[in-house]
């Protein structure tokens, strides 16, 4: 399985016989849950309605301090303006913006008196720009606890079973505590639309959301296996007897992942019998040698 902390380490977790088979498939049938109950969670009324009032109150408190501050600036008979290039401030006289030419007829003591007003002003204007994005990082954090609390319920809800099913076996558990935070973490993969079947190893670098870390990679199943396994490797080449590590070639490169290892026949015949015919297995290159090296 992934290894959520190492990526480039993945984790052999030793289950009963038959055990592996079953694991797999429920977590299989999970990730294809997950990519219904993620999105339908978010689109449920009462998460929208949470997600309306803090979008609102946020609004309301903006519209809140720019109106205070536009007020005060009125009755200095200053106006703040919203121009394509952001607000500004101008004096005015009967209501209307003076121009500058006319400004500058103004008397010496009410244009200082003006200046004044708007460098204040300015400066209280200034301090409400730069507290946006601040409350805007802020209401992210607020829309993100509230994703994480949503969800929560209903990945939880699904993941307690799972643990439930497989409470015998700690190492399972764990991972599976692990990959729920991993979910939780990463809900916006759930939100986007699958392109292809399966996305590859390269998904992530193609701009899609990659699921094969959740998969469950079943290197040895000895469901059907009657007593201590027996294996017999007529051909015992180097890979054939460790195992090997396939490679998909994408866009010149050859890349791998952990559901890309295959068992090799000291994986299949652990806790059993490995038969093998000593000629060949000296003639074949490095097999004797990994043999003596994996033993």
């Amino acid at each position: 399985v992934h290894d959520f902390a190492n990526p480039n380490q993945p984790r052999a977790l030793y289950l009963p016989s038959g055990t592996g088979r079953r694991f797999r498939d429920d977590v299989k049938k999970l990730i294809e849950e997950l990519r219904t109950v993620i999105p339908g969670a978010l689109e449920g009324d009462e998460f929208r309605a949470r997600k309306q009032r803090f979008e609102e109150e946020e609004k309301a408190h903006h519209n809140e301090a720019l109106g205070a501050l536009r007020d005060k600036a009125q009755k200095k008979k200053i106006a703040l303006l919203h121009t394509p290039f952001g607000f500004a401030l101008a004096p005015t006289k009967g209501g209307e913006v003076l121009e500058p030419a006319v400004f500058e007829k103004l008397g010496n003591e009410e244009r200082a008196r003006f200046k004044a007003d708007i460098e204040a002003l300015s400066a209280e204007l200034a301090a409400l720009i730069e507290e946006a994005p601040r409350r805007e990082q802020a209401l992210r954090q607020k829309l993100k606890a509230l994703i994480r609390e949503t969800l929560i319920g209903a990945v939880g809800l699904l993941l307690s079973d799972l643990r439930e099913a497989y409470a015998e076996q700690p190492e399972v558990v764990r991972h599976l505590q692990v990959l729920e935070q991993d979910v939780l973490d990463n809900f916006s993969d759930f939100l986007k639309p699958e392109e292809g079947a399966h996305p590859g190893p390269l998904a992530e670098l193609e701009g899609m959301p990659s699921f094969r870390r959740y998969q469950v990679n079943l290197l040895v199943d000895n469901e059907g296996t009657q007593g201590a396994p027996v294996i017999f490797e007529d051909h015992p080449l180097y890979d054939k007897l460790v195992g090997r590590v396939e490679h998909l070639s994408r866009l010149g490169a050859l890349i791998t992942d952990f559901t890309l290892i295959k068992a090799g026949a000291l994986h299949r015949a652990n806790g059993g019998y490995l038969i093998l015919d000593a000629r060949n297995l000296v003639m074949q290159p490095f097999g004797w040698e990994g043999l003596k090296r994996a033993l």
